[in-house]
């Protein structure tokens, strides 16, 4: 759904009449959205799934957020994106 929303948001901003470049920055716009939502849960989903491999031990998504959050900070969940 983020997608979708990005993409439509991106048509509201970049002129019918754009052409190529103009549906290339709609696309753009869509997947940055896209990447901004679902990267972070891609992060904590990676994080639980390692965390039998590494030195920490997560009892759920909310106390893996709260140990990245206070670790690294909120730009911790965009890490890897760009």
């Amino acid at each position: 759904m983020a997608y979708f929303g990005g993409y439509e948001l991106g048509k509201s901003i970049v002129p019918e009449d754009s052409g190529l470049l103009g549906n290339m920055l709609t696309g753009a716009i869509a997947q940055i959205a896209a990447g901004v939502v679902f990267n972070p849960i891609d992060i904590l989903k990676e994080r639980m799934q390692a965390m039998m491999k590494k030195d920490y031990y997560y009892s759920g998504a909310t106390d893996a957020l709260r140990s990245l959050l206070k670790k690294d900070g909120p730009a911790g969940l965009l890490k890897g994106y760009w």
